[in-house]
Order: structure tokens, then C-alpha cells, then sequence
């Protein structure tokens, strides 16, 4: 398998919201604040400094 690390793109900011949530309902709870965040991750995180990398095999993000 040949893993390709990406730095974060508009495109994929679904797909790590979901990513994110899934992981939150697994094993702790997802708050007001966690949406608020992952809903808006470009102006959240991005946007203040921070970085968001993918894990993405062939076309898929995982």
C-alpha cells in the first residue's frame, strides 16, 4: 500500500470532519464546540496557524 501524505485542501475539509466526528462518537462525545471547529476547519485551524495533513491511498483519504 503506498500512502501518500497531503497538507490540508479545500476539498478535502468533509471528508476530515467526518473523519473527526466518527473517531469523537467512538470514543468520547461530540460537542457544540468540535462541530463549530471541524464544520469551518480552514478558518478554525488553518487559518490561525495551524496544520491539517491527509493520509491518502491512490484517491481515497483515510
Amino acid at each position: 500500500m503506498n500512502v501518500e501524505i497531503i497538507p490540508f485542501k479545500t476539498e478535502y475539509a468533509t471528508t476530515f470532519k467526518d473523519l473527526n466526528v466518527a473517531w469523537l462518537k467512538k470514543y468520547f462525545v461530540v460537542e457544540p464546540h468540535d462541530e463549530e471547529v471541524l464544520s469551518n476547519c480552514k478558518e478554525n485551524i488553518i487559518d490561525k496557524g495551524g496544520y491539517i495533513y491527509f493520509a491518502k491511498v491512490k484517491d481515497t483519504i483515510i
